[in-house]
């Protein structure tokens, strides 16, 4: 009780926030003196008790606030994964915040030394589209910070990394940023050269001739096998690398090569 009445005296309120004052009053409350160094007694409270700053501050001062429904956590000594922008556009930071949201995320906007946890209020998208005149530039857009408790194990922590980039490609996408996709990487593609992929069709023993480039102590009872298996591979890479790129006059290859090749496969 005396926490929350300091942290409305603060404030400079009789009463708690609705869920919606909350929202549109941080950027006040960031700039108060009196509540940053209100935060600072959370902080020792939380703390004390295992909890995360918010949900201390928020049970303080929002009328109704329930930590178990939103999509925070609400414990301090469970790794954290955080969106921290310094942005200041309304839009932005609407948009940022919902598309964080439906990944299980939540944003922290920061000024300077002060962070602050923005409160989502509505379930719903944001009325107003987010053109590119909001957008900021992708490299001061938002960055990840992921927090580990003393003890976490490396290989849980490994995964967390890889899974903080997945997640922060997805949320650029969502956002409208550009997001260049990586080629998955595979064992066949260094035999690109060897499969002679750029010949759309081989001469009579072309098969015979990569067969014993990749195999050079083959013999008579395995080289049948592996010719099929060549066979299958370089048509894998051919339809991987080279068919995407095929100009539509080229499509009347599939009459003359030997190589069938699924349209389809250049539209992934």
């Amino acid at each position: 009780m005396r926490l929350r009445k300091s942290g409305l005296a603060a404030c400079v309120r009789k009463n708690r926030y609705t869920p919606i004052q909350w929202f549109k009053s941080f950027s006040n409350r960031r700039l108060s003196r009196e509540y940053r160094e209100w935060l600072i007694e959370c902080d020792n409270i939380a703390e004390k008790y295992g909890l995360a700053q918010w949900t201390v501050s928020g049970l303080c001062l929002i009328s109704g606030y329930k930590p178990e429904n939103q999509p925070f956590p609400i414990e301090n000594k469970w790794p954290r994964m955080r969106v921290i922008t310094e942005q200041k556009d309304p839009l932005f930071l609407e948009w940022l915040v919902y598309e964080a949201h439906l990944l299980g995320l939540y944003v922290i906007q920061r000024a300077g030394s002060s962070e602050s946890t923005i409160i989502r209020v509505s379930n719903f998208e944001p009325s107003e589209p987010l053109t590119n005149e909001h957008l900021p530039k992708r490299t001061s857009a938002f960055y990840f910070r992921t927090e580990l408790p003393p003890g976490y194990p490396t290989e849980a922590a490994e995964k967390l990394t890889k899974d903080t980039r997945k997640l922060e490609k997805e949320l650029l996408g969502r956002l409208g940023y550009k997001v260049q996709e990586r080629l998955r990487t595979s064992k066949l593609v260094d035999k690109a050269d060897k499969l002679r992929i750029t010949e759309s069709q081989l001469a009579n023993r072309g098969l015979f001739e990569i067969v014993a480039d990749i195999y050079p102590k083959g013999n008579e009872s395995t080289d049948n096998q592996r010719r099929k298996t060549v066979k299958t591979q370089r048509n894998r890479m051919r339809k991987r690398l080279v068919a995407p790129y095929k100009s539509g006059e080229d499509k009347n290859t599939k009459n003359k090569g030997t190589l069938d090749f699924d349209d389809s496969s250049s539209e992934s």
